[in-house]
C-alpha cells in the first residue's frame, strides 16, 4: 500500500521579568527588606517526523524527534543575605528520540499493538557561565508499549502496558533561592532525575458501563519536599526530591440514557503507597481518596437543556499531600436555542455549594497548611451566535 509522511518542526521563546521586594516586620526579631530580580530567556526548536506504511496485513509507524531548549535565569539579588544569593544559571538540553510501532488485526485474538521508543537525552548546567558536571547528565532509556484490544460476548475488553518519562520543570531545577519569611524558603533542585512511570490498565465496557483498572509504578516521581537548614533550623527551605512509589486506581462510568434524562455517573478510588520520614519518625502515606461525579442532562421540550453537575471528593492522601476535607461542588445551568439553532442562551449557577479546600502538606519537620476559600460561587448570562462559517481544509499535524 502507499505509505504517508508528516513532519512538523516549531519554534518558541518567550522572556520574563520579576522584581519582587519582600516587606517583613517583626515585634521579636530584626526587619527585613529583601529585593530581587528574576530574568528569565526561553528558546525551543523541536521538529517531528514520521512514515506510515500498511505492510502485512497491518500498518508499521516510524519515525523520530528532536527537541534543543535553551533557558537563561539570573536571580539577581543586591544583598546576598537571609539565605538568598545572587545566581546566574544556563540550562540547555537535547533531546533525540527514534520510534516504531505495528498494530493489525489478528484473527481470533483482536487487535494487537506493540511499540518501542528511544531517547537520548543530554542535559547541561551552567552556573555563573562556568558547566556544572555534577549536575549535567546523559539519559538514555527504552520505553515499549503493548496493547490488546478484544471482546468476550458483548464485553469489550483491552489491557494495555506503556512504559513514560516525565521531566522536571526549568523551575524545579533551578538553583535560585527565593525568599518567603525568615521561616520559609524555596528553591530548586538541579540534581532531580526524570520521573519513569510503568503504567497497566484494564479496561472493560459493556452497554453503557465502563471499568477500568490501573495500576501505575512510578520510579523517582518528582515530590514537593522541605527540609530544615543545618545553620538555622527554624527555617524550612522547600524544594522538591525524587521518590520511587505504586499507586492503584479503579474508576467505574455509567452513562444510561432514561427517556429524557441523559445521567452519568462517575466514581474514583485512588490509594498511593508512600513512606517518608515526618517530625523524627517515618510515616506511611495510603489513606485512598474517593472521587465522585453525577452529571445530569435533561432534554426539555422548547428546545430547553437543563444540566446538574454534582462533584464530591472525600478526605485522602496522595503522595505527602492530604486533603483535610470534604469537598463538594455544585453547578447548574439552563440552555434555549433561538433562530433555527443560530442563538444560544445559557443561564449557569457555578459552584452553588462554595466549596473550600484544606490542603496539609507533610515535610520532614514542618507541616504546610494550605486553605483554599475560592470566590468561585457565580451567576452567568451567556448569549452565543453562530454564524455562517467555511471549515479549513487544511489538517495539519502537530
Amino acid at each position: 500500500g502507499r505509505g504517508e509522511i508528516t513532519a512538523d518542526v516549531d519554534f518558541y521563546a518567550d522572556g520574563s521579568s520579576d522584581d519582587q521586594q519582600t516587606a517583613e516586620n517583626s515585634a521579636e526579631h530584626d526587619d527585613r527588606l529583601v529585593h530581587s530580580l528574576n530574568n528569565v530567556r526561553n528558546r525551543l526548536v523541536a521538529g517531528k517526523a514520521q512514515y506510515q506504511l500498511p505492510i502485512w496485513g497491518g500498518r508499521l509507524t516510524v519515525g523520530g524527534q528532536y527537541t534543543f531548549t535553551n533557558r537563561h535565569d539570573d536571580y539577581l539579588v543586591p544583598v546576598n543575605d537571609w539565605g538568598v544569593n545572587t545566581a546566574r544559571s544556563q540550562l540547555k538540553e537535547q533531546n533525540a528520540a527514534g520510534f516504531a510501532e505495528y498494530a493489525r488485526q489478528v484473527k481470533g485474538l483482536g487487535q494487537v499493538s506493540a511499540g518501542l521508543r528511544y531517547e537520548n537525552v543530554r542535559f547541561d548546567y551552567f552556573e555563573n557561565h562556568v558547566r556544572s558536571n555534577d549536575q549535567s547528565r546523559v539519559f538514555s532509556n527504552l520505553f515499549p508499549s503493548l496493547s490488546l484490544a478484544t471482546a468476550i460476548g458483548r464485553v469489550q475488553i483491552m489491557a494495555a502496558y506503556t512504559a513514560k518519562t516525565r521531566r522536571p520543570e526549568y523551575m524545579q531545577l533551578s538553583n535560585n533561592v527565593t525568599y518567603g519569611n525568615r521561616f520559609l524558603l524555596q528553591g530548586g533542585n538541579p540534581t532531580l532525575r526524570p520521573t519513569v512511570t510503568h503504567d497497566v490498565t484494564l479496561t472493560g465496557v459493556w452497554k453503557f458501563l465502563q471499568g477500568v483498572l490501573t495500576f501505575r509504578q512510578e520510579k523517582d516521581a518528582i515530590i514537593f519536599w522541605g527540609t530544615s537548614l543545618p545553620e538555622r533550623p527554624s527555617t524550612t527551605k522547600i524544594s522538591h526530591i525524587n521518590k520511587s512509589f505504586p499507586t492503584l486506581q479503579a474508576m467505574l462510568t455509567a452513562a444510561p440514557k432514561i427517556g429524557l434524562w441523559h445521567p452519568n455517573f462517575t466514581a474514583v478510588i485512588v490509594q498511593s503507597r508512600l513512606e517518608m520520614p515526618f517530625l523524627g519518625s517515618m510515616r506511611k502515606f495510603d489513606n485512598p481518596m474517593f472521587v465522585g461525579a453525577w452529571n445530569n442532562a435533561f432534554t426539555l421540550p422548547g428546545g430547553l437543556v437543563f444540566n446538574a453537575d454534582y462533584r464530591f471528593q472525600s478526605r485522602g492522601e496522595y503522595q505527602n499531600v492530604c486533603i483535610s476535607n470534604v469537598v463538594h461542588w455544585l453547578d447548574v445551568s439552563l440552555s434555549k436555542t433561538f433562530m433555527k439553532d443560530a442563538l444560544t442562551v445559557t443561564l449557569r449557577g457555578q459552584d452553588l455549594l462554595h466549596s473550600n479546600q484544606t490542603v496539609n502538606i507533610l515535610m520532614e519537620r514542618s507541616r504546610f497548611v494550605q486553605k483554599s476559600e475560592s470566590d468561585s460561587r457565580r451567576f452567568e448570562v451567556t448569549l452565543r451566535y453562530r454564524f455562517n462559517t467555511v471549515r479549513s481544509k487544511y489538517k495539519g499535524q502537530g
